[in-house]
């Protein structure tokens, strides 16, 4: 093989590997450069070095060896390469390879969208046992999305991932027993699978836990509880997790009341796509109309921020106004932004200096 250009932070492991493949026969090597590229990942034999194990991920991958084309598209940040090596891995009946070449024509990506041919491909990687592809079968036959809708059949899929382990099946089992999708609805059973879906790390099984505690929905309400399940969920980057710890940090439950912190953890869960600048804004106005003098800050901050409706904006803008004028200081605030930005007014930065002086 084509030897890589030196890299000094990596020579001394390299030497040490380069003398092991001496009295390897040509047929091994594939095999040799796929583990020494593996063991780079791990802290073990050599000292881990990503940019080493994918500089040999991709040696292997060139020589044919399957695996190492899968880890090497999965490591590299090059969206062309990513397709090559996915494809590549997909062509050579790679079950991971034929999942991921799955989601690229679900999504689009490198290629056109064609989700019919994506439902092929995740049939063939369930086939061989890839409980990814068998838990996105089972997507499509809950939702309709490249199947028609089949409970029985998502279920079925479902639990062959939950079998091999899958977090996101685990799951899936839950909000069907929740909802009563081709199975009576059963809660208790429905928080047991969201609960091994938390335990195998998923952020929206977590998010999910948080709920019942918080609502006491198969268990005694516990605020404490509910706010370490939503913790543990936006520590996975789940955005509903996001959302209701904001809610809690509003209503004061497990917390002291605060809008500030409340404010941050409904930008944060915004900006990861959840809908809830309506459903927030409300709960601003609410506290604003319980003295919380922060409250015409944070509706301020929703609007520059691009967080509530277009046609509520002149109405807000007015309310905040009228919120500085008199006084507060949150409010203030906001309109500085309001004249400096010159989003929701036009750009005026002698009332934006009259404000912030």
């Amino acid at each position: 093989f084509l030897m890589p250009e030196d890299d000094p932070e990596a020579m001394e492991s390299r030497n040490f590997f380069y003398s092991q493949l001496k009295n390897v026969p040509k047929e091994k090597i594939p095999e040799r450069l796929y583990q020494y590229a593996s063991l780079m990942l791990t802290d073990t034999v050599y000292p881990k070095n990503e940019k080493e194990s994918m500089t040999f991920f991709k040696l292997a991958a060139d020589l044919g060896h399957t695996k190492a084309m899968y880890h090497y598209a999965i490591l590299t940040k090059n969206k062309e390469e990513e397709y090559k090596y996915i494809k590549m891995s997909c062509d050579k009946g790679d079950p991971r390879g034929m999942y991921l070449y799955g989601d690229l024509l679900n999504e689009g990506i490198n290629c056109a969208q064609d989700e019919n041919k994506a439902i092929e491909y995740y049939t063939m990687s369930a086939e061989k046992g890839n409980d990814s592809a068998m838990n996105k079968l089972g997507v499509a036959y809950q939702t309709g999305k490249g199947k028609p809708v089949d409970y029985k059949e998502a279920l079925k899929y479902y639990i062959a991932a939950a079998e091999k382990g899958n977090c996101e099946a685990f799951y899936n089992l839950g909000v069907m027993y929740r909802l009563g999708q081709g199975v009576p609805v059963d809660l208790k059973k429905s928080f047991d699978y969201f609960k091994k879906s938390a335990d195998l790390g998923y952020g929206a099984a977590m998010n999910n836990l948080g709920a019942s505690y918080e609502n006491g929905d198969c268990v005694p309400i516990d605020y404490e509880k509910a706010l370490e399940y939503y913790h543990m969920g936006a520590e996975k980057g789940d955005g509903a997790s996001f959302c209701n710890i904001g809610a809690m940090y509003m209503t004061g439950k497990g917390v002291p009341i605060n809008h500030k912190e409340a404010f941050e953890y409904f930008k944060i869960s915004a900006d990861k796509g959840w809908p809830i600048a309506l459903h927030n804004l409300e709960l601003f106005k609410e506290a604003d109309k319980k003295g919380d003098i922060e409250a015409p800050g944070c509706i301020g901050k929703m609007i520059l921020q691009g967080q509530v409706k277009k046609e509520e904006i002149k109405e807000l803008f007015e309310f905040v106004k009228k919120k500085a004028d008199s006084g507060n200081l949150s409010a203030i605030c906001a309109c500085s932004g309001f004249y400096l930005q010159g989003k929701v007014v036009p750009q005026n930065f002698e009332l934006a200096a009259k404000y912030v002086k």
